[in-house]
């Protein structure tokens, strides 16, 4: 994969996940992760539908063998909320953001770094779907939450949502005014 042979490379992760379920049977918590590289690679690859059947596959094998508020399972779900954006499925990627966003609350708090790229990606959508004022409390909060992180290599990310967020704020302005 690092030399760029990203086709041999799903051929070999596939065969490998083949190997695995014959192993250790149809659900391990390791066969999730591979299953997770695998739908990474069918989206570089140009199959963005195959990258959502293999991250839902992946999504519910982590919340069947790691539990439903293990650290996996909300990356999974964030990973195919990203997937099922690629593919159009707005409410759907907004369904699974909501429902990490209320598993990482309830299991590590507001304060964990990941809310802060839950909100963001939260409010990136509802900005593309013109749910401007819910988009700004969401991109609020993602900054909000880098800023109390203290999270300097993102720094860029962090500007990128001032400036949308104020963007937002003076589209706001004008419309109500």
């Amino acid at each position: 994969m690092q030399v760029g042979h990203l086709r041999e490379a799903y051929e070999c992760i596939a065969e490998s996940v083949n190997l695995m379920t014959s192993v250790y049977g149809a659900m391990h918590s390791e066969l999730a992760q591979a299953l997770r590289l695998l739908a990474r690679l069918s989206y570089i690859l140009g199959d963005p539908a195959e990258a959502v059947a293999q991250q839902h596959r992946a999504a519910l094998m982590s919340e069947r063998c790691n539990g439903i508020d293990h650290a996996y399972t909300i990356i999974e779900y964030i990973n195919l909320a990203h997937f099922a954006f690629s593919n159009l499925y707005i409410p759907a990627a907004l369904r699974l953001l909501y429902r990490a966003r209320y598993l990482l609350l309830i299991a590590h708090g507001e304060n964990h770094p990941l809310m802060a790229q839950i909100d963001g990606n939260i409010g990136v959508i509802l900005f593309a779907v013109h749910e401007f004022d819910a988009a700004l409390r969401f991109l609020q909060s993602a900054e909000a939450s880098m800023a109390a992180n203290g999270e300097p290599k993102r720094l860029k990310v962090r500007r990128w949502f001032q400036k949308l967020q104020s963007r937002l704020e003076m589209w706001l302005n004008n419309c109500y005014f």
